[in-house]
């Protein structure tokens, strides 16, 4: 990790209804890349896996939507559909 110096030069490149957008989809991304985690480890009968995966799942998505609402009703609409489209 560095000492904040890319966060502080984040912060002067974007703004954070910017910042909640990107984050949004980086989790709605992390949630499908899980849930398929979750179907893989289903079809070749490893359960406990693919639970514990849609327990990630699960909080991926959830982070995904907190964003997509925090940066408006229409970003919040596109991430619904791209955790959806799993």
């Amino acid at each position: 990790m560095d000492d904040g110096q890319t966060a502080y030069e984040e912060l002067l490149r974007k703004s954070l209804k910017q910042i909640q957008v990107e984050t949004a989809f980086i989790w709605a991304n992390r949630a499908r890349a899980a849930y398929r985690l979750v179907r893989e480890a289903h079809d070749a009968g490893r359960p406990d896996e693919a639970f514990a995966w849609s327990i990630d799942a699960t909080e991926y998505e959830h982070e995904a939507l907190e964003h997509g609402a925090l940066a408006g009703d229409s970003i919040l609409a596109q991430v619904r559909l791209l955790v959806c489209a799993t």
